[in-house]
């Protein structure tokens, strides 16, 4: 099953990379996906092709209930981070706003709060876990590593900040 994702992976990416080569492959692209496209992604490697290879490293590297809880971040954190940023940032870290990454923070809050207590993960540190599973959601997406998008960091960040703050509170993986 490794080698199957390993192979999609290689194959979506593949194809990303050989549209930036074929100029006609890549106004046809462009075309069908106008909707979904953003202005820098006509010349460079799509968040498509960000996402799958994140997403992948992170089921590879991370246990199951870390991985979900990391999807979860980067399928709901990140494009509410954006709305809320590009609607109402006014103050700006680097390219990201605090209204962006405050909103980041309250979703994530909100969804680790329900995915531990619905899974009884915690107990009673339960009180203190969900804040800071919501915080590590928020700084994975205001993290900002030169020429990577973050569709690819986020949820190694998240899955990686997760997976620590699983094993400082004990809770075997």
């Amino acid at each position: 099953m490794v080698y199957f994702g390993a192979l999609i992976v290689l194959i979506l990416v593949l194809i990303d990379f050989t549209r930036l080569q074929i100029p006609s492959l890549n106004r046809t692209v462009q075309f069908f996906m106008k909707p979904f496209i953003r202005v820098e992604e006509k010349t460079q490697l799509s968040g498509l092709s960000y996402m799958v290879v994140g997403t992948y490293l992170t089921a590879l590297l991370f246990p199951k209930e870390v991985v979900f809880l990391s999807f979860i971040f980067l399928a709901l954190g990140d494009p509410v981070a954006s709305f809320f940023g590009v609607l109402y940032g006014q103050n700006k870290i680097g390219s990201k706003s605090i209204e962006g990454t405050l909103s980041c923070f309250i979703i994530c809050t909100v969804i680790s709060a329900a995915y531990f207590g619905f899974n009884n993960f915690f107990g009673h540190r339960i009180f203190i876990t969900v804040p800071l599973a919501g915080l590590i959601g928020c700084l994975a997406e205001l993290i900002q590593i030169k020429n990577f998008d973050d569709n690819m960091t986020l949820p190694l960040f998240s899955g990686f900040g997760l997976w620590v703050l699983f094993y400082i509170f004990s809770f075997a993986l």
